[in-house]
């Protein structure tokens, strides 16, 4: 186009802009309309867009993401799982680049420091980090000489080569740039141990885990012998180029089976399944997210077709305006011109409204996102190129379909016909297809509305179901001992400043505090399990060692039978309360009041009655059986001298005041002692889910009734 042309074309356009601006001037309640269901849908899009980028589209941060693949080894029996063995025998894999497996989480708190912020990492096999493709900002990473002198698996904690995160870095060490090599004295599993840091982590590395919280550091740990057989490895492998899961899968399953041939321990063939990285990391929010994606999908169509009624009804009453422009001697691509930059300015408008909308939802969600805040914390969301991108694209989409079409149909309008009806005859002229469009419209409002009610309902309904213990004022209490009590042969001594704890506690406070090892949803105690059944059975049922105070400050709901006393837990009866769902699977048409199971954990193969059942204990939201989620929970009286110290668990305000209480008292009862109370937020993270699914589905339903 020649530059004259260009400027004129420019002049023309900015004419009819400030023309469109009047007009609109005139028109407030129409434009407000316009704008307003433009912000409404496409800003709705833009949040659970925002929400889906991470979990659907983006590619996770590591090198050559759709290489990397979870190795399953699943058999049954007590080795029927991947092993140390597997994880050796499986470096020598022509298909595979690495592979690696880590241990954790792992807690550790700075010994001269008096509070109990811990810090958390994990420990990775030999070839984990490889498989991630990390690279350190400073240092260097593990190499063969950090594993061969790291700390195999029960042996005591000396000194362990660490490399921290950028994070920790900053916050811990002050970005001190002299930091490699700086050792620290820590206490970690209640022994002291050193750490020697060799490596600081770029600042966009993340841990491939289920956590919300990202690690620390990363400490290396030696593989010797079977492991532990119950562990059933699921090793992360990165295959080799030209490699593909099928053909990796073969050779994976060829020397699992030399594996099983030299290990008597392991009776049956086990099976080998890889799962690609990302989906296995997103698949428990992947449904709800499409769900919620359909559902905004179907309000933009619902809100297009408003937009295109109101724009066609809107032309009809500019027919006889269209027509005079069309006599004066305007040619029809010029009016059609004004028409479109009438409803570009009103795009543009709601488009603009949409982006903040959109972004205010976003940061709405992301303040009180649950469960899946790992994905965010792998993938981190936020409004970018992506994002502003869609929302111009749809905005754009609307204009064509709601403005600039309706407008070519007004500029083609016989302008005899035009200039010889009347403003009412115009207006009340509604033809069919005025009609067809209104029942479409309401047709698809009334379902959108259906569906979005259907889920919030059946949403609410899976939260109402998760009651079994009363999360309400829940927190749990750590009391880290000193060393000389952290030892086993000081177990006795231990216990006796735990319970003198407990009792100075709830003297002063009036309060009641239970103790128990493990909490449903948070920790796996050991399997509980019919003593008919074999020892290699996977017919089991999750077992917590718990005190009668601990059941009562947890308000399990008894269903029927009775729950055990102090005085049983004290003597350590051989006495089990399940609940509900534990009683059907082990015993779906008998009642399991006086049957028996074997309960290995706090007294080896030893037989336990059960004396009640509570209400499910349910922190899985309704999957069955196989699918992830535990086939029922149990509980049975705590063994004061167990290996592992008791958690405490209290109900009521947590202030400062109170904070300051315990520490006293822990102080009092063994000096040295540190006290922390922690609200029970990985109970919420996991209702919170189902939680935020229902408000979101409920305001898009609300959303869809607004747009009706």
């Amino acid at each position: 186009m020649p530059a004259r042309n260009l400027v004129t074309f420019v002049r023309g356009w900015l004419a009819d802009a400030r023309l469109s601006l009047r007009t609109i001037a005139r028109r407030p309640a129409y434009a407000f309309v316009v704008v307003a269901t433009i912000t409404l849908a496409v800003g709705g899009v833009g949040a659970v867009f925002t929400l889906a980028d991470p979990i659907l589209f983006k590619p996770l941060p590591f090198r050559e993401p759709d290489r990397l693949y979870l190795l399953s080894i699943r058999g049954r029996g007590p080795h029927g799982g991947g092993s140390y063995a597997d994880y050796r025998a499986l470096r020598a894999a022509r298909a595979i680049e690495s592979v690696g497996e880590f241990e954790g989480p792992i807690l550790a708190s700075v010994i001269d420091r008096d509070d109990l912020d811990a810090f958390m990492g994990y420990l990775p096999f030999e070839g984990y980090v490889d498989a991630l493709g990390v690279a350190p900002a400073m240092g260097r990473l593990f190499g063969p000489d950090d594993y061969r002198s790291a700390t195999a698996e029960g042996a005591a904690v000396t000194t362990r080569s660490i490399v921290i995160t950028d994070r920790m870095w900053r916050s811990f060490f002050a970005a001190d740039p002299a930091v490699v090599g700086r050792r620290i004295q820590v206490r970690e599993f209640r022994a002291p141990a050193t750490y020697e840091v060799i490596g600081v982590l770029r600042p966009d590395f993340v841990f491939p885990d289920l956590l919300n919280r990202a690690p620390d550091f990363l400490a290396p740990v030696r593989v010797d012998g079977l492991g532990n057989p119950n562990l059933r490895l699921t090793m992360l492998v990165r295959l080799a180029l030209g490699a593909t899961p099928e053909s990796a899968a073969g050779e994976i399953q060829s020397l699992v089976r030399g594996v099983e041939q030299a290990i008597p321990q392991i009776k049956e063939p086990r099976a080998v399944t890889l799962y690609p990285l990302r989906p296995t990391l997103v698949e428990s929010v992947r449904v709800p997210i499409l769900m919620l994606l359909g559902t905004t999908a179907a309000i933009l169509v619902l809100a297009t077709g408003n937009l295109v009624h109101l724009c066609v009804t809107r032309s009809r009453e500019r027919l006889r305006e269209v027509a005079v422009r069309s006599a004066l001697g305007a040619e029809r691509w010029r009016v059609t011109r004004l028409l479109a930059t009438e409803a570009i300015i009103l795009a543009a408008l709601g488009a603009a409204g949409a982006l903040a909308l959109g972004q205010l939802l976003f940061r709405a969600v992301m303040a009180v996102v649950p469960q899946f805040g790992h994905v965010y914390r792998l993938v981190p969301a936020g409004l970018d190129a992506r994002v502003v991108g869609l929302s111009l694209m749809l905005s754009a989409g609307i204009v064509i379909v709601s403005g600039v079409l309706p407008a070519i149909w007004a500029s083609r309008r016989d302008v005899r016909g035009a200039l010889a009806s009347t403003g009412r005859s115009v207006r009340g002229g509604r033809r069919v297809g005025d009609r067809v469009l209104t029942a479409l419209q309401a047709a698809l409002a009334v379902g959108v509305l259906i569906t979005s009610m259907l889920l919030v309902g059946s949403f609410v309904r899976l939260v109402n179901s998760i009651d079994g213990i009363d999360l309400d004022g829940l927190s749990t209490v750590s009391l880290t001992l000193p060393d000389e009590l952290a030892a086993p042969s000081a177990r006795a001594q231990a216990h006796l400043a735990v319970q003198a704890f407990v009792d100075r506690v709830e003297a002063e406070t009036g309060g009641r505090i239970g103790l128990g090892r493990g909490l449903p949803g948070v920790t796996l105690p050991a399997a509980i399990r019919r003593v008919t059944d074999p020892i290699d059975s996977d017919d089991t049922v999750i077992g917590y060692p718990v005190d009668a105070t601990w059941m009562s400050v947890a308000r399990l709901q008894l269903v029927r039978g009775r729950l055990f006393t102090d005085a049983e837990a004290a003597a350590g009866a051989p006495v089990a309360v399940l609940d509900e769902r534990a009683a059907r699977f082990l015993w779906p048409d008998v009642d399991p009041i006086g049957q028996l199971v074997r309960d290995h954990q706090t007294r080896p193969a030893g037989e336990r009655a059960v004396v009640g059942v509570v209400r499910a204990v349910d922190v899985d939201f309704g999957r069955a059986p196989g699918q992830g989620r535990a086939n029922g929970r149990a509980f049975v009286p705590l063994d004061p001298l167990g290996f592992s110290p008791p958690w405490l668990l209290w109900r009521g305000p947590v202030s400062d005041a109170f904070v300051d209480r315990l520490r006293q008292a822990a102080t009092a009862v063994a000096p040295g002692a540190k006290v922390r109370v922690t609200p029970l937020e990985p109970f919420e993270r996991r209702l919170g889910e189902p939680r935020l699914l229902a408000r979101l589905m409920a305001s898009l339903a609300l959303l869809a009734l607004l747009l009706t």
